[in-house]
C-alpha cells in the first residue's frame, strides 16, 4: 500500500490550521536544539517535537527516507508512524503547532489583534461564501500583499 505523502501533509496542515509555516518557523519555536532532535532520546517532549519536525521537513524534502536520515537515522516507517500520530492525536500536538504559528507571527511582526481586525475588514470588503466556506482570490492576494506572506 502506497501512502500519498503530499496528501497526508496537506491534510495534517489543514488539521492544525497551518498555511505558510516553514522549517525556519519550526526551528525558532522548538525548545530543543538539533542535537536533541537527532538523538535517540525518548523524553516525551523531545519525541513530540521530533514528530512535529517530521511534518515540516517532509514538506520541504518530500522523502520519508531523507527526513528519517535528517532526524538521526530513523527508518522511513518511523516517519510514517510520526505522521499517523499527528493525525490521530491532534489534542496532544496542537500546542506545538500553535507555538510554531506564534513564532511565524513574531518573525513577520504580526500583532494578533491587528491581524484579526484586518481579517474582519477584509472579509467584509471581499466577502465570504458561507456555503463553500471560501473567500475570493482577490482576498487571498490582498492578504498576501498586506502581510507579506508568500503565496
Amino acid at each position: 500500500m502506497r501512502i500519498d505523502t503530499e496528501k497526508k501533509i496537506k491534510d495534517l496542515k489543514n488539521l492544525y490550521g497551518l498555511s505558510y509555516e516553514t522549517v525556519e518557523d519550526f526551528i525558532n519555536a522548538c525548545d530543543y536544539g538539533e542535537d536533541s532532535l537527532v538523538s535517540d532520546s525518548r523524553i516525551r517532549e523531545i519525541v513530540d517535537w521530533r514528530k512535529v519536525a517530521s511534518l515540516f521537513y517532509l514538506e520541504e524534502r518530500g522523502s520519508t527516507v531523507v527526513v528519517g536520515d535528517m532526524l538521526g537515522g530513523k527508518d522511513h516507517a518511523t516517519i510514517l508512524h510520526y505522521l499517523k500520530c499527528l493525525e490521530s492525536s491532534p489534542q496532544t500536538y496542537s500546542k506545538y503547532f500553535e507555538k510554531v504559528k506564534e513564532k511565524r507571527r513574531e518573525r513577520l511582526g504580526i500583532d494578533l489583534q491587528s491581524f484579526e481586525k484586518f481579517m474582519r475588514e477584509m472579509l467584509k470588503e471581499y466577502g465570504y461564501n458561507k456555503d463553500t466556506k471560501t473567500v475570493s482570490a482577490d482576498f487571498a492576494q490582498a492578504l498576501a500583499i498586506r502581510w507579506k506572506l508568500e503565496p
